[in-house]
């Protein structure tokens, strides 16, 4: 499957805000609230992506699709974070993920720790970030999307970082 990974540029913002909503669909049934992903729209989530289009990358198909995106910050003390990792089901188990983090991960390779956090049902996303390096830290939050959901932190630390 061809594909390739680059920064965002305007014209991909709208297909980011689509990928968002798509892939929430697609991969948070069973574990958010119904009623959350409901209310939930393309067009919400493509105003988000409007709102913050800076640290962030995409995935496209030959035809300039966006099929998925990674978003990064760093902490101001100097923590990275990968804050979103989305891509469409249809893309799954072609490497794209993986070239996406991989990506991201460039993009803080001065931290000496990054984390992200994921919800503790999404057993996939979990044993992706292990496969790639990541590890618990044990420190869970609470989110409210309709009902109450659990995340988990998930870290790489310098150590392990040279790993990539």
């Amino acid at each position: 499957m061809k594909y390739i990974i680059r920064g965002m540029q305007p014209e991909d913002i709208d297909g980011k805000g689509t990928v968002h909503y798509q892939s929430w669909q697609e991969s948070y049934e069973g574990i958010v609230d119904s009623s959350y992903l409901n209310a939930m729209s393309e067009e919400k989530c493509r105003a988000m992506a409007h709102r913050w289009p800076q640290n962030t990358a995409v995935a496209l198909t030959a035809d300039s699709k966006v099929i998925g995106f990674a978003a990064w910050y760093v902490s101001a003390e100097g923590i990275g974070e990968v804050n979103a990792i989305y891509l469409l089901d249809a893309y799954k188990k072609h490497g794209i993920g993986r070239a996406l983090l991989d990506y991201a991960m460039a993009q803080l390779s001065e931290c000496n720790r990054v984390i992200l956090w994921v919800l503790k049902e999404n057993r996939d996303a979990i044993g992706f970030y292990e496969r790639y390096g990541f590890i618990p830290t044990g420190e869970e939050r609470e989110l409210k999307l309709g009902t109450p959901v659990i995340t988990v932190c998930m870290e790489k630390t310098f150590d392990n970082l040279k790993s990539l």
